[in-house]
């Protein structure tokens, strides 16, 4: 048995955390199954355990019996036809996934009839069935993973039940010891490791996985068994992926969330490794690792629609809110930071003094830059010290207003044109000065 190989590792890897996210353990029902197979698969004696697990679990989402033999073909496109009798990795097989599956009644060959090698030479194969595959195909795969508070065992089992009501089972791999053999419970975790072997995971009960194995009825209870969580998270050390279709974002915004998903909890399994005894020290890394994460994917969202558009819809969100914690009557310049800060992540600095603000704003040129008409998303600030009295500041909104604390409500309000700033800021000798975050 050695039908599964390592999928090496790339930082170009759409994780399934970080874009849909992990039920908590504790939230999961007892057990939880897709449904009936529709078929139980036997793939002999290759090394094709890939292809048919991978068939297995697309057969749940499609409702319809699938051909493993052409899902053989569709590798060998890539991997050339000697891997029924090497093996391969579960990417092969995600993305032979994304050109589709064949229909078992539309199929022309059987494994049994045809034998391995002649299923795999991609010359017998008429371009007409992959016309009548692309009915089954999958729009992208996403890799399901371990962190600190998440064993392979409960991710497993919450990627499963975060789609249940699309019956999306998963694909993993797990070296296989030489003594479990094909029966129906599986709890040693002893043993010889024979080789990699590719499964489909259906459900779960209790300690246990639901396994749907590809060597026939003769595996476990009509082809299914059960293995424990130990076994799980020892040995399932091949990755394991959900097909799924594509967020509402593009490709470089998955990429980047995910490269800060495995960041963070790269940092966790460290901090745990280093300090799992000491509870203290461990809470306050994992503070601070949240804010940097936090902080990390505003940087995404604003890398991909700008500051100054951020600044304008948050501002615009926050209308009629208290956006200042500490102050009402003279809270301009906390309401500016805490909006500018819920856009881009940052605030603009200087606490809850205008003068302060505006002082931070000149000290930091890298990331404010002076600009002389006013655009939605644009500080207006006129600083204390630069006129008669107190000064103000906000933020410029649509339709000739300004957006900014109300001294009277202590509201995040559109109470102010720029006519009226002109007039009474302006009026008392304050300079109106436009800057934009970038």
């Amino acid at each position: 048995m050695k039908g599964l190989k390592p999928t090496p590792y790339s930082r170009q890897r759409y994780s399934f955390g970080a874009i849909w996210g992990y039920i908590p353990p504790d939230e999961l029902p007892y057990e939880y199954d897709v449904g009936e197979p529709l078929e139980i698969k036997d793939q002999k004696n290759t090394q094709c355990c890939v292809a048919f697990s991978g068939t297995s679990v697309s057969e749940y989402q499609e409702g319809v019996i699938l051909a493993p033999e052409y899902t053989i073909k569709v590798i060998a496109e890539e991997e050339g036809a000697g891997w029924v009798w090497e093996g391969t990795s579960l990417e092969a097989m995600a993305k032979a996934s994304l050109k589709g599956f064949l229909a078992k009644k539309d199929c022309p060959f059987t494994l049994e009839k045809n034998g391995a090698d002649y299923i795999a030479n991609t010359a017998n194969w008429p371009e007409m069935y992959d016309r009548k595959a692309a009915q089954h195909k999958k729009a992208q795969w996403f890799w399901i993973g371990t962190s600190a508070k998440l064993s392979m065992f409960d991710a497993i089992r919450s990627a499963l039940y975060r789609f249940k009501d699309e019956k999306r089972a998963v694909q993993t791999g797990v070296l296989w010891r030489n003594n479990w053999g094909l029966e129906e419970v599986i709890t040693q975790t002893d043993g010889m490791p024979v080789g990699g072997h590719a499964l489909a995971i259906k459900g779960f009960k209790g300690d246990y996985l639901k396994i749907q194995n590809s060597y026939g009825l003769r595996a476990g209870k009509d082809g299914i068994q059960l293995i424990h969580k130990d076994v799980v998270n020892r040995f399932f050390n091949y990755g394991a992926l959900m097909s799924k279709d594509m967020p509402e974002m593009a490709h470089e915004e998955i990429i980047e969330k995910s490269k800060l998903y495995r960041s963070w909890i790269y940092r966790l399994l460290s901090i745990f490794r280093r300090f799992g005894s000491n509870q203290t020290i461990v809470k306050s890394y994992l503070e601070i690792l949240r804010k940097v994460v936090e902080l990390m994917k505003k940087m995404v969202e604003v890398k991909k629609f700008g500051p100054t558009k951020l600044i304008y819809q948050y501002g615009k969100e926050c209308l009629g809110k208290d956006v200042s914690e500490h102050l009402d009557e003279y809270a301009c310049a906390e309401s500016v930071n805490a909006v500018v800060e819920m856009a881009t992540g940052l605030p603009v600095g200087g606490g809850f003094s205008t003068y302060m603000m505006f002082h931070a704003i000149l000290g930091n040129r890298t990331r404010f830059i002076r600009r002389y008409s006013p655009m939605p998303g644009y500080i207006i600030i006129s600083p204390s010290g630069y006129g008669n009295g107190n000064g103000h500041v906000g933020i410029v909104s649509d339709n000739g207003k300004a957006m900014s604390n109300n001294s009277r409500t202590g509201k995040w309000e559109e109470h102010l044109t720029l006519a009226d700033w002109k007039r009474i800021l302006g009026g008392r000798g304050f300079p109106i000065l436009f800057f934009e975050v970038v």
